[in-house]
């Protein structure tokens, strides 16, 4: 097999697995990628993904940007990202403690789905701002209680929208946009695959179903009613 077919081959696998296997992951990217990618910057000289991961979101950023950081506490994911992007400037730090980076240097910072897995998520929210220029921009996701199922990595549950804009506008922030996502859809399929890999350990082939909920929701000026899991707030630091 020649390297080009192993590469088609990858990629088909990749496609399929990222489409139709319904992995927690991969159904919230389906229904949180959409509202994140609206979101990102149309262009940008300096952005941080804070907690890329194996960078999804972190490829659309190298899209738009000058330059790209990735940074992420555990070192294979940056490898991973790396390797899937050489475009990235990869970062092993927790934005619990001092970034290793200036003051204003960012004019976005990318955060999604971190703040729940620190202790100290006011510090954290303290360094974005530190960082982030002013006037900068900051696109922030997080789970919304009730859980769907316990996470021992969380350190807690999930945050209102109440207790995120506070953290927020206490730490030099002012929101711009509100929005949810993963609502009542996401819910029970998560609830489901989560059964149904401890029951048969692999993730059944039921993304597809998961398409459904933009359409069945998308007039819906209340999301807040469906039950939504996560949280997708845009903020700017403030100029005082």
């Amino acid at each position: 097999m020649t390297s080009l077919s192993k590469l088609i081959l990858y990629k088909v696998g990749r496609a399929i697995f990222r489409f139709t296997i319904a992995h927690p992951d991969n159904i919230r990217l389906a229904t949180q990628g959409p509202l994140i990618h609206k979101f990102l910057p149309k262009k940008g000289r300096i952005v941080l993904d804070l907690g890329c991961g194996s960078g999804r979101y972190t490829e659309r950023l190298t899209q738009r940007a000058e330059q790209t950081v990735g940074l992420d506490v555990r070192m294979e994911n940056l490898l991973r990202l790396k390797k899937r992007n050489t475009n990235v400037s990869p970062v092993c730090a927790s934005a619990e403690y001092r970034l290793p980076f200036r003051d204003s240097i960012f004019d976005f910072i990318l955060c999604t789905e971190v703040l729940e897995h620190l202790t100290g998520d006011v510090d954290a929210l303290k360094e974005i701002g530190r960082v982030l220029q002013k006037n900068g921009e900051l696109l922030i996701s997080v789970p919304m209680s009730p859980p769907v199922y316990h996470d021992s990595a969380h350190k807690r549950d999930g945050y209102s929208l109440n207790k995120l804009e506070s953290l927020l506008e206490k730490n030099g922030f002012e929101i711009t946009d509100v929005n949810y996502c993963m609502l009542a859809i996401s819910r029970l399929m998560l609830r489901f695959v989560s059964q149904f890999i401890r029951l048969f350990r692999f993730s059944p082939p039921i993304l597809p179903f998961i398409y459904l909920e933009p359409l069945i929701f998308h007039n819906h000026q209340e999301k807040d009613r469906f039950k939504p899991f996560d949280l997708v707030i845009k903020a700017r630091k403030r100029r005082d």
